[in-house]
């Protein structure tokens, strides 16, 4: 955030009129804060700042090259290491391999239940995590294993025969 910080500072600084400048405005006119934006309230309150900002820039969004850097352990396209984090600089925050650690086979399967609406959720919850000595490191073994595990699932619920799989949606699986 520091780069960025400074980088908007910049260009704001760049665009206040000399009448704002005069005004004694200059370097507090931008502020950036890296935290959840649940807490703008909070934030607002404990800076004293409600009721005077009169603009608001948040970053809402994931990036794609969030996403497709393979070091941030998101993508399945190239391998990398099982992190997931959207800040990996900050220790305090598990990363995907470590909560796959300490999750416990129903634990996983609520969340996937609850946030994916995954229908092989007990499924792919024990495949990944019923032997403790087997849980994937990388973005490539997770992503193999839960091929491997909802594969066969998906044929079986289609009642498709091998020579259907590569007309059916279980292609997508490849």
């Amino acid at each position: 955030i520091i780069k960025t910080e400074e980088r908007l500072r910049k260009a704001v600084l760049e665009e206040i009129d000399t009448a704002t400048e005069s005004a004694g405005e200059g370097n507090d006119i931008f502020t950036a804060v890296n935290q959840n934006f649940a807490e703008l309230g909070s934030y607002m309150t404990s800076t004293n700042q409600v009721g005077k900002v009169t603009s608001l820039l948040a970053d809402l969004g994931l990036s794609s090259m969030q996403i497709d850097n393979n070091d941030r352990g998101f993508t399945y396209k190239r391998d990398g290491p099982l992190d997931m984090r959207m800040s990996p600089e900050d220790d305090s925050t598990e990363t995907a391999y470590q909560l796959l650690q300490r999750l416990r086979v129903r634990q996983l399967k609520s969340m996937l239940k609850n946030n994916s609406d995954e229908e092989f959720a007990d499924e792919i919850a024990f495949g990944l995590i019923g032997d403790r000595s087997k849980i994937p490191k990388t973005t490539m073994e997770l992503a193999d294993r839960v091929r491997d595990i909802a594969r066969p699932l998906i044929v079986k619920q289609h009642n498709w025969n091998s020579e259907q799989i590569g007309k059916n949606q279980a292609k997508k699986l490849k």
